[in-house]
């Protein structure tokens, strides 16, 4: 079980660098390379990136599991996750049709959120020097109504925050509103600065046009 989430409590710059190396090598391999580029086919023909990537994950979703007590926000743990979250984590981020990519690397940058022992909610950072990217903000539609996503995201800020972190990016397709009234803006993808532009996301994107049609590309300031 991981510790509850005290922001500022894992990364350093080494551990940053470390994780973003991980990625990289994992990104850069011929089995990733392969299954990105049978995401952009399918995007070309239509296809929500998002989803086409998280339906050719070969994760299962976590799916509607039955739950013997209501959640409410007192029944709730935050925490920080932990490298054996990752299958759960994943699981979860299928079910919410984005793509469970790349999570292992940056596990301690999670927070994980259960109800009696199961996720269901969950919400990443991924560091590059003094940048951030906001990633996997999934709330299971059994806790929704709840603010947990709210409550993700300031934890992933003050984290951030504690990092010497300056800027936030994120991508989202259907929760703009959501990061609008958190005090994200659209920017172009090009208006990012140069350190995050190794994350795995802005590199599809870079290399994929297309997927940019129906994404949003959001900052803010930390």
């Amino acid at each position: 079980m991981g510790a509850d989430f005290v922001p500022g409590s894992y990364w350093t710059p080494e551990r940053a660098r470390a994780a973003v190396a991980a990625m990289t090598r994992e990104y850069e391999s011929p089995a990733m390379q392969a299954l990105l580029e049978q995401i952009a086919t399918t995007m070309e023909q239509g296809a929500d990136p998002a989803a086409a990537a998280a339906a050719m994950s070969a994760t299962p979703s976590a799916g509607n599991r039955p739950t013997s007590s209501p959640i409410g926000p007192d029944a709730l743990v935050y925490r920080r996750a932990i490298p054996a979250d990752v299958p759960a984590l994943a699981s979860l981020v299928v079910h919410g049709e984005l793509p469970p990519f790349f999570i292992e690397p940056f596990a301690r940058g999670f927070v994980a959120v259960e109800h009696a022992g199961e996720l269901v909610a969950c919400g990443g950072l991924e560091v590059y020097d003094r940048c951030g990217v906001l990633r996997s903000v999934v709330v299971h539609e059994r806790a929704r109504g709840q603010r947990i996503g709210e409550r993700i995201a300031h934890l992933l800020t003050e984290e951030a925050r504690a990092a010497a972190i300056t800027d936030l990016y994120l991508f989202t397709m259907h929760a703009h509103d959501f990061w609008q009234k958190l005090g994200y803006v659209d920017v172009p993808l090009d208006a990012w600065k140069q350190p995050p532009r190794a994350c795995w996301q802005y590199r599809f994107m870079e290399r994929y046009p297309t997927a940019l049609r129906d994404v949003f590309v959001m900052w803010r300031a930390a």
